[in-house]
């Protein structure tokens, strides 16, 4: 969950349920920020805005003399506070006078443990030592919220204190609605026999359903007095018989939204009432049971948005990806054609670069949704800055050149090493040159400027393009922020690409930051990295690669604006191709055509890409085929799936023609051993990937 102060989810409504005063205030400075009604109604008076705790419970000793604020019951570091602890005080009222009371302290803890607010509960202690032990639990239940605690921990904790309560004499259980609204299932019944829960988790809301569930259907507390011969447990059947339970009471949890969550239950050994002690303590924590569960929805509510969101995002990206490939295989082949007029290469230029900038935009998508979920691991090493920063330059110089920009690029003599991902920081970098590029007016200046000090390297992107608003500086990582557009946008971008760029640069233990005069001033963005003291890594030298003759190549795609494209091309490059449209044609034309290559997209109709690979692994007469998925989703996972089922490579469609080509011209596939530990044929496959 994010990382959030309690008090921003504590909110009126749920301070103001429960039964006794309370309040929320700052910490360490005792400013009240929130009470509900009884807290106002102990201290007489609506605390102003600049009001302490200490303003309106005065704290004195036995004597009546006034403590000083370091003597007070508040006064130990909120840090220190054990959560649910309680402290003795009197407090002297403005207009009842002085009352012996006992605080119960709860610390509002962020997730990095450092505390900014303090819940207070105060009671009256003259109570017995019974409702004591109830508020402390209480209170001890609360603090587990605030941490996080499990769901089903805290229900257990809430059945325990109220089966101490009753002393024995009463077994408690915390049943939840679930997601259908139709039943209620045991969450916090650790003391009851299994065969009574299972009876009663399959049984609807209704008034013959059990006394828990007639209590949530009614919506209000049902008394049993006899569970074996009672209308409220004619439809549960062997429940009724269970040894040793006589008697039930139960009582509906309910939202402060009045939505109904589910029931806390008693059920009894001898047939009697629920006492005034026990109905109080069920009634005490249905609050808190309803705090907890509402919390408990809204994260799963939060977890389940992500869930869908990036599943959205997977088949967005895999949708678009898919017309993208022959989109660009056919500017491709426009490139190749001998005679092409001059119109036509300008035509096959802007189709290569809108292609390019529709698939910068998707990876985009893709890559803050991965970094926000933490699913991406950099693969680091000793690097030096200069080099990365020469690749970044190569990659942004197109963009750079098409708005007619002057780049100068300052490095230091000697290396600037850096432990880090060399594909990530390349891409930040190239990140801050594109944006560069983009919001600087055409002909304007661009800096790239890379030092060294002692224990820091630095990347500074400078230019003089447009600036950035003063109020909008601190906000320019956040994703989706955009400084003011024009009607045409003729910018684009989604206003992710920085968002990516800090992510990255938290993850190296580096930062990233912007300067900006202002409007029309340029922009400076400077990238800091802790130096590395050990060698860089070495690069290992390109082999060329003898370029084989024409290959036999079996393309494997459903979608025929693809296939035939791909397949266009490829010939033009003197293979002898092939297209099957789905998978069992794809093994026809196999035992036909007995390729070299076989590039398989994944999402095929009937068999998949993934079943299709392992059916031609299976088969001895294609064992030398080399695999290639062609696919729209590009995951580590998708990658991963794609080597175990025996691909050689796994490609993101649109194909980078290069990557293609290098991959056509290495050496044919090696015939590999079959593993002798699986009556399946296995291949070690060493993946050299980063995502």
């Amino acid at each position: 969950m994010p990382d959030v102060s309690p008090v921003q989810w504590l909110d009126d409504s749920l301070l103001n349920v429960l039964p006794l005063p309370a309040c929320i205030c700052e910490a360490p400075s005792g400013r009240i920020i929130k009470s509900n009604p009884q807290a106002v109604a102990l201290w007489g008076q609506r605390p102003g805005v600049e009001r302490g705790i200490h303003d309106v419970l005065r704290f004195v000793g036995p004597d009546g003399t006034p403590l000083p604020a370091e003597e007070s019951p508040l006064a130990e570091s909120p840090v220190l506070v054990e959560p649910g602890a309680t402290r003795p005080a009197i407090i002297q009222r403005e207009a009842a006078g002085a009352l012996r009371v006992s605080i119960n302290i709860v610390p509002l803890r962020r997730s990095d443990g450092s505390v900014d607010a303090r819940l207070l509960v105060i009671h009256d202690a003259s109570d017995d030592r019974a409702r004591e032990t109830l508020l402390a639990g209480q209170s001890r239940i609360l603090a587990m919220i605030a941490e996080g605690a499990p769901l089903a921990t805290i229900v257990d904790t809430i059945s325990g204190i109220i089966e101490a309560h009753a002393g024995g004499g009463a077994i408690a259980t915390v049943m939840l609605l679930g997601p259908d609204g139709l039943r209620l299932s045991h969450v916090g019944s650790p003391a009851l026999p299994a065969l009574f829960k299972k009876t009663l988790e399959a049984v609807e809301l209704g008034p013959h359903a059990g006394t828990c569930a007639v209590a949530a259907w009614r919506r209000r507390p049902v008394q049993t007095e006899d569970i074996g011969n009672a209308p409220e447990w004619s439809d549960v059947g062997d429940a009724r018989i269970t040894p040793g339970l006589c008697a039930a009471w139960a009582m509906p949890i309910v939202a402060s939204s009045k939505r109904l969550l589910g029931a806390i239950g008693l059920y009894f050994r001898e047939r009697r009432d629920v006492t005034p002690s026990e109905r109080d303590a069920v009634e005490l924590f249905v609050l808190a049971a309803a705090i907890a569960i509402e919390r408990q929805h809204a994260s799963d509510s939060a977890v389940e948005s992500d869930r869908r969101r990036d599943e959205f995002l997977a088949m967005l990206a895999h949708e678009l990806r898919n017309p993208l490939a022959p989109i660009r295989t056919a500017a491709q082949l426009l490139g190749l054609s001998e005679g092409g007029s001059a119109l036509t290469a300008k035509v096959q230029g802007v189709i290569e670069r809108q292609v390019s900038n529709l698939t910068r935009i998707v990876d985009d998508l893709l890559d803050v949704s991965r970094i926000t979920r933490g699913v991406i691991t950099l693969q680091t090493v000793t690097v030096d800055v200069a080099a990365i920063a020469a690749r970044a330059v190569e990659c942004a110089t197109p963009q750079i050149d098409r708005r007619q920009h002057r780049l100068t690029v300052s490095t230091p003599p000697d290396p600037v090493l850096v432990c880090a991902d060399p594909a990530r920081l390349e891409q930040v970098i190239v990140n801050l040159l594109a944006n560069a590029a983009k919001f600087t007016p055409r002909g304007g200046e661009i800096g790239l400027r890379v030092a060294g000090a002692d224990d820091t390297a630095t990347i500074t992107v400078t230019d003089n393009g447009r600036g950035i608003a003063a109020t909008l500086v601190p906000y320019v990582f956040d994703m989706f922020i955009q400084g003011s557009r024009t009607l045409d946008r003729a910018e684009g971008g989604l206003g992710i690409g920085l968002t990516v760029a800090h992510r990255l640069m938290e993850m190296h233990g580096g930062s990233i930051v912007v300067r900006s005069e202002g409007p029309g001033f340029g922009t400076e963005f400077t990238l800091t990295l802790p130096r590395s003291a050990g060698p860089a890594a070495v690069d290992t030298p390109c082999h060329t690669a003898p370029c084989f003759a024409a290959r036999k190549i079996l393309v494997v795609e459903d979608r025929s604006d693809a296939a035939e494209m791909l397949a266009l091309l490829l010939r033009a490059r003197s293979h002898d191709v092939r297209v099957a449209l789905d998978g069992d044609a794809a093994l026809v034309a196999a035992a036909e055509f007995h390729p070299d290559v076989m590039l398989i997209d994944i999402g095929l109709p009937g068999m998949s890409g993934y079943d299709l690979a392992e059916r031609i692994r299976s088969d001895k007469a294609h064992a030398h085929v080399s695999l290639v998925a062609v696919t729209g989703y590009g995951g580590v996972k998708d990658r991963s799936h794609a080597l175990s089922c025996g691909f050689d490579e796994h490609m993101v469609k649109p194909i980078d023609q290069q990557a293609l080509t290098d991959f056509l011209e290495a050496p044919p596939r090696q015939v590999l051993r079959p593993s002798t530990e699986s009556t399946r044929a296995s291949w070690v496959i060493e993946p050299d990937f980063v995502e």
